[in-house]
């Protein structure tokens, strides 16, 4: 709390990056009542003011999509140890070559046990600051909408029931409290580590995971900035997110200092950032529906576009399937929905903006509410995001804002009731709901607006 400042924006952003456990699915998400242009414009000026000017140590970046920094004047991310580093090993080869070899080590990976089939697939280099990998996934042929792409069975997916740290080398002290995805992240930064200097863990059944992962480009997330191009983000939510990140990044070498560098844990932050899913895997006996946070070895080389292909747990198979959502003509690259991302994410996880559509995602107040607990309570059952989501020419998940700004003399199982069924709230019974919802977001974007001006 003390370092986000704000306790909703925590939990929201929390749960959604998997750093706090959600045991339900996000819900789809559908257009709601538009937002004034103005009060959205103000908070869309944080995604298209300029960056900050740094100069690049070393002055070369890579082409093809294999660069572990940003094009033109973003802060760099230079992490150098013996040539044992992620971005050394990214520097070995060329683009072509790093896409061949990656291909090769998620194949020995699923080692005929799963699909990434050479005929019907093939990793290119991308010049993409948001590709996860620095590659992109096309097909070799046309692809009929339903076929099955790829799969990866539940034995080769990295997450918590295939997490092994003790034989990798690494041994958690008892009292280490670190979360499923931080003990995710911490092995992506072992596993890779292990496998150039040949220690354990190095040949394990992750062991090719890591190879390929050596092969891709390092994000320029935020974490890799200094303290002065930092300070360009104050009074930001990409501010807020990054130090938070960078707490937890640090509490994560303090509990292991030997079995990492500080440097290759936030390239592992970095990479889990973009590559991690958020899917059901089965559940457990008292969570059945509890959702996941997982790497897919294969499916995470492609890039990220909301609304199309989503991996998916196949119970009969024990594996998890990507297939296709539409025709794909020969050629035609595959995009994947790795979930929900807006600027600020997309700012802290490569340090520049997305495209507009990405919009502006905003808590829901319910920092100072005294029915906080109850709202909390029937958003959770409800299965409804603690966000709201601002875009060019609408509001999503304006509802829950609604219930969230809703005072107590409105608060009624009338007034809920109709929001769940989705019925429209009379005026007489929800007048100061509604002036309460828009004035919170017409504040919160000028907070943005005065930000970004600064």
């Amino acid at each position: 709390r003390e370092a986000t400042g704000s306790w909703s924006a925590a939990m929201a952003r929390g749960r959604r990056l998997g750093l706090i456990p959600r045991p339900w699915p996000r819900p789809p998400r559908a257009p709601l009542a538009s937002a004034p242009r103005l009060a959205l414009a103000l908070a869309l000026l944080l995604a298209v003011a300029p960056r900050p000017a740094a100069a690049a140590k070393g002055g070369q970046q890579r082409k093809g999509g294999v660069a572990a920094a940003a094009a033109g004047e973003a802060p760099v991310c230079e992490v150098h140890r013996e040539g044992r580093s992620w971005l050394s090993g990214c520097r070995a080869v060329d683009g072509s070559d790093a896409a061949a070899a990656a291909f090769r080590s998620v194949r020995r990976l699923l080692g005929g046990t799963g699909v990434f089939s050479r005929r019907l697939l093939e990793l290119r280099p991308v010049d993409d600051l948001h590709s996860p990998s620095g590659f992109g996934v096309f097909a070799r042929r046309a692809v009929t909408k339903g076929e099955l792409l790829m799969e990866v069975p539940i034995g080769r997916v990295l997450w918590r029931e295939t997490l092994d740290l003790s034989a990798w080398g690494v041994d958690l002290p008892p009292n280490s409290l670190l979360s499923e995805a931080e003990r995710l992240f911490l092995s992506l930064a072992a596993l890779p580590h292990r496998a150039a200097a040949g220690g354990p863990g190095g040949d394990s059944v992750f062991g090719d995971y890591a190879r390929a992962l050596l092969l891709s480009s390092v994000p320029n997330s935020t974490v890799f900035w200094n303290i002065d191009q930092l300070r360009w983000l104050e009074g930001t939510d990409a501010h807020e997110l990054t130090v938070h990140f960078l707490s937890r990044i640090a509490h994560v070498h303090s509990v292991v200092p030997q079995a990492t560098e500080l440097s290759e844990l936030k390239v592992a932050f970095a990479q889990y950032h973009k590559r991690h899913f958020r899917l059901w895997l089965g559940g457990s006996s008292f969570f059945p529906d509890r959702v996941e946070a997982a790497m897919l070895p294969g499916i995470d080389f492609c890039r990220h576009q909301e609304g199309v292909a989503k991996p998916s747990f196949n119970k009969a198979r024990q594996s998890v399937e990507l297939r296709a959502v539409k025709a794909l003509k020969a050629g035609e690259e595959l995009f994947v929905d790795f979930g929900m991302r807006d600027q600020t994410d997309l700012v802290v996880g490569a340090g520049a903006p997305g495209d507009s559509s990405a919009g502006v995602l905003m808590p829901v107040p319910l920092d100072t509410d005294p029915n906080a607990g109850i709202k909390a309570k029937i958003l959770e059952q409800l299965r409804w995001p603690a966000e709201v989501r601002l875009q060019e020419d609408e509001t999503q998940e304006l509802r829950a804002l609604r219930l969230a700004t809703m005072p107590r003399e409105e608060f009624s199982s009338w007034s809920v009731g109709a929001l769940a069924a989705g019925a429209p709230l009379a005026v007489s019974r929800a007048f100061r709901t509604e002036v309460l919802a828009h004035a919170y977001l017409a504040t919160e974007c000028g907070k943005r607006g005065t930000a970004a001006a600064r």
